[in-house]
């Protein structure tokens, strides 16, 4: 089989960080080493976003977020701030765009400025169930 890409696996069925998986530090960490990061949703439903898309958007990280899960993420995320999957036929279309994306630093950075016009906020639970009341 052609292993077009690397891919690592992070948290409690992969490799550890150096912080608490899903930590900002862990994250902090990670985009020291990464350019990427594959923000899975577990449902594929219209306007189902999660902090798997969104945490990206806070302060530091510097990895592109690569988006699977809503089909009209198009109307919810800003274009250039992620790669959604569903513009590739393949995931060797995909791997082989990042591999592009990686491979130069201006289309690397040109993603990164977008995505820094945008920020989110980490909330904790207790603080969005305070929010929520």
């Amino acid at each position: 089989m052609d292993k077009t890409i690397d891919v690592d696996v992070f948290g409690g069925c992969g490799k550890k960080c150096s912080s608490p998986w899903n930590d900002d530090s862990c994250f902090n960490d990670l985009s020291k080493v990464y350019k990427f990061y594959l923000a899975f949703e577990n449902s594929l439903c219209d306007d189902y976003v999660t902090e798997k898309a969104y945490r990206f958007y806070q302060d530091g990280f510097d990895l592109i977020p690569v988006y699977r899960g809503a089909p009209n993420v198009r109307n919810i995320l800003s274009k250039g701030t992620y790669i959604s999957t569903l513009d590739f036929s393949s995931p060797k279309e995909l791997a082989l765009y990042l591999k592009h994306v990686g491979s130069y630093e201006s289309v690397y950075t040109s993603y990164l400025k977008a995505k820094d016009q945008f920020f989110s906020s980490s909330y904790s639970q207790q603080e969005m169930l305070q929010t929520l009341r």
